[in-house]
């Protein structure tokens, strides 16, 4: 699992130290920060990246119920566990009613962090789980295709509009149901999800599918794992065949890599042969990928010992899926170090693409997508525009504060995101790592000795 941020608030300040103390000697990936106040809380979420909120009860000015009402607000989905002395089945029933997801007391010796550690890490990589599967369907969606997202056992755990027309059924009976049902002759059985640390990989198939009257389909069937590690499962497409026998023309619904980096290999160039292929149509493709980054964030870039829990999340994404980044820099809002240290990347034959993070909303001083853009050579507006249409399940109407946006500058793409930890997991496992294996062929095609492969 990659790093956890909690925020602990709490108005006695003994217990505020003793899980900044214990939680991160307990388990590494989890990194404290704490509130004396709901007020302070809700500054501190409004301010900065947190994956999960423990929280006291009995405070002055606030119940731990009240500081989880305010919570929800902004933030419907983020784990909140109510961490407190006071054990009341009153108190307990009205916080899982009022939205918490845990509920747990305060006892005596260390032992009820180690309990604290646990509901944490389950708490979070459950939200990482949920929200990578409704990721994958929503992306599904955009691309109106047949297709579902099966568990490890083969049950389909979400379902597409359009699978639910090709088969005839209704879309909530195909939820849960197993694809032996309408995969003819156990056919998902044939791929599996990937091992921890093993690349996920494409595969294309032709298999059959049973509609509900019983009539019998032939498709060309996608299948690809699904690269996060909360989730074991895979998407599959599946897009009936023409009358002629061809294979259908496909959307892919991932362009995971096929290859993998060992971590101790030098970054080649982007032209590097060995790293170039294309894909079962022909498509140039550029895998194992190597990733810039570049995180804008003035406080951070002057802190004496800055964190940046978005970089390491992206890294880690990377990482997960057989990527890499190779090259990270930490620069303070502002048009020239953020030109500046773009500038480099792209300039870097090493680096594939580049995410920057950072300075995209509304106030005066972010300015990350104007520097950006004054590079691009071409503009992709379809980037910001699916990253819009996924966030707006997150967050809804304050959608329209996010300026995210992607193009090409020097025949290297780069996408340029919001900071916090949702949106960059958003960004970079929903489109990032679904597309730049191809986008990144496609930009420096032209710098092959032919033009082709």
């Amino acid at each position: 699992m990659a790093s956890i941020r909690v925020l602990h608030v709490d108005d006695e300040p003994r217990f505020l130290e003793f899980t900044a103390t214990f939680l991160p000697a307990i388990d590494d990936r989890l990194s404290v920060v704490t509130e004396p106040t709901p007020a302070d809380g809700l500054d501190r979420l409004a301010a900065d990246t947190i994956d999960c909120v423990v929280s006291d009860h009995r405070m002055p000015s606030m119940t731990g119920i009240e500081f989880l009402h305010a919570v929800r607000t902004d933030h419907p989905t983020l784990p909140f566990i109510l961490f407190t002395g006071e054990w009341s089945e009153t108190v307990a029933s009205g916080a899982l009613a009022a939205g918490a997801t845990d509920y747990l007391q305060k006892r005596s010796g260390t032992e009820q962090y180690e309990l604290l550690a646990n509901r944490i890490r389950n708490a979070v990589e459950a939200q990482r789980a949920q929200r990578a599967l409704r990721r994958h369907e929503q992306l599904l969606e955009a691309i109106d295709e047949p297709g579902c997202v099966l568990d490890a056992t083969g049950t389909v755990r979400l379902a597409t509009p359009a699978l639910a027309d090709l088969l005839e059924y209704d879309r909530a009976a195909l939820v849960g149901m197993d694809a032996d049902e309408f995969l003819l002759d156990g056919a998902h059985t044939t791929d599996r999800s990937p091992d921890r640390g093993e690349t996920p990989t494409r595969s294309l198939d032709e298999v059959a599918v049973e509609t509900a009257d019983g009539r019998r389909i032939p498709v060309d069937r996608t299948t690809v794992p699904i690269a996060a590690a909360a989730v074991d499962g895979r998407v599959v497409v599946l897009r009936p065949r023409p009358p002629d026998g061809g294979h259908a023309t496909f959307i892919s619904p991932s362009r995971s890599a096929t290859a993998e980096m060992p971590e101790s290999s030098q970054p080649t160039p982007t032209t590097d042969p060995a790293r170039r292929t294309t894909d079962d149509h022909g498509h140039d493709i550029v895998s194992p990928l190597q990733a810039g980054l570049v995180t804008v964030s003035t406080s951070r870039a002057e802190a004496a010992d800055p964190d940046d829990p978005g970089g390491d999340r992206i890294a880690a994404l990377f990482d997960e899926a057989g990527h890499r980044v190779v090259d990270r820099r930490l620069v303070a809002d502002g048009i020239e170090p953020i030109q500046d240290a773009l500038g480099d990347l792209v300039a870097e034959p090493t680096v594939d693409l580049v995410v920057v993070t950072g300075g995209t909303g509304p106030t005066a001083d972010d300015v990350t997508p104007e520097a950006a853009s004054a590079l691009f050579d071409r503009e992709l507006p379809g980037f910001g525009e699916l990253f819009r249409r996924l966030s707006s399940e997150e967050i809804g109407t304050r959608v329209v504060a996010t300026r995210a946006t992607a193009g090409i500058a020097s025949a290297t793409p780069v996408f340029v995101v919001p900071g916090s930890t949702n949106a960059v997991e958003l960004a970079t496992e929903a489109i990032v790592l679904e597309e730049a294996p191809h986008l990144v062929g496609l930009s420096t095609r032209h710098l092959t000795d032919d033009g082709s492969m």
